[in-house]
């Protein structure tokens, strides 16, 4: 019998979670020294949960329609 569960990605690459969020690797490489930043190293690799990095986004994106002038 075959298994056709189809598995949804749990984590993003650098790359993936740039794109996601339509900015530059750059970019993403300073919200990766941030406290807050919702990701860990193991090895040379970033992992980033998708639901908390989806999360943090929102919560960004909330603060920043918070603030005058933006």
């Amino acid at each position: 019998m075959q298994n056709n569960v189809a598995l949804t990605a749990l984590t993003y690459t650098r790359e993936e979670a740039a794109q996601v969020a339509k900015v530059t690797l750059p970019t993403l490489d300073a919200w990766l020294s941030r406290a807050d930043f919702p990701a860990f190293k193991a090895g040379r690799r970033w992992i980033i949960h998708v639901d908390k990095y989806k999360a943090w986004l929102e919560t960004k994106a909330a603060a920043r329609e918070m603030m005058p002038g933006v």
